[in-house]
């Protein structure tokens, strides 16, 4: 008996409710990612926004040369909040990480299990497919098996018949004859005419041995 073979439906079915969850988990690490993002900023901003307003009140314009250099003074200052705001996002995101860490984990699990369903349904393929070619042998050879069973029977049943006929045409009674009309019937499937074909035979070598045994009797009584 061959074993079964693994339900690919099934394997299908897991390996796509395994997708899904991979999108579902990325669309909630971007939506992680995009929250610390939107925080940085936020934090970012107003300590960008201080440091303006301070220098600002600090410096009086006199000149075109002294507004220049304020300028210049308040960009570069901006620059410097700017890389020193900067530092510690790295620490900030690194902090939130493990909020992120969860679903990254489930995400590296589900495409590890879609990895090995995608294999396992590679070999459930495989297997099917030599479970089908195997399946294909076996009823070959019970074709063939069968088939010579067939004949087997059918030699048999030749010589029965044979056996039949060669009774039926030396017999002399006729009522014995007639007794073999359906075993003939039977082996040879004769259609209705052809029946009586046979029955009319054996009929008529009932009425032949009448004849001889009236014939004999009436010469008895002759003599």
């Amino acid at each position: 008996m061959l074993p079964m073979c693994p339900n690919k439906e099934t394997i299908l079915s897991e390996r796509s409710a395994h997708e899904k969850e991979i999108n579902r988990l990325q669309q909630e690490i971007n939506l992680a990612k995009e929250i610390n993002t939107n925080e940085s900023e936020s934090n970012i901003l107003p300590v960008i926004e201080n440091k303006l307003k301070k220098s600002n009140s600090s410096n009086h314009i006199h000149d075109d040369d002294e507004m220049f250099s304020d300028f210049a003074s308040s960009n570069e200052s901006v620059r410097k909040i700017s890389k020193s705001v900067l530092m510690p996002l790295a620490d900030l995101l690194s902090f939130d990480n493990n909020s992120v860490s969860d679903p990254i984990s489930e995400l590296n699990t589900s495409q590890k299990q879609l990895k090995q369903l995608t294999m396992m349904l590679n070999d459930a393929e495989k297997n099917c497919s030599r479970y089908e070619q195997q399946n294909k042998f076996l009823k070959e050879d019970i074709r063939r098996l069968q088939r010579s069973v067939d004949r087997h029977n059918e030699i048999q049943n030749m010589e029965y018949l044979k056996n039949i006929i060669i009774k039926f045409i030396t017999l002399s009674s006729g009522v014995e004859k007639y007794h073999l009309v359906p075993v003939i019937n039977k082996l040879l499937k004769l259609s209705p005419d052809e029946q009586k074909q046979i029955e009319t035979i054996a009929k008529g070598s009932i009425s032949d041995q009448n004849s001889s045994w009236s014939s004999l009797f009436t010469w008895s009584q002759g003599t």
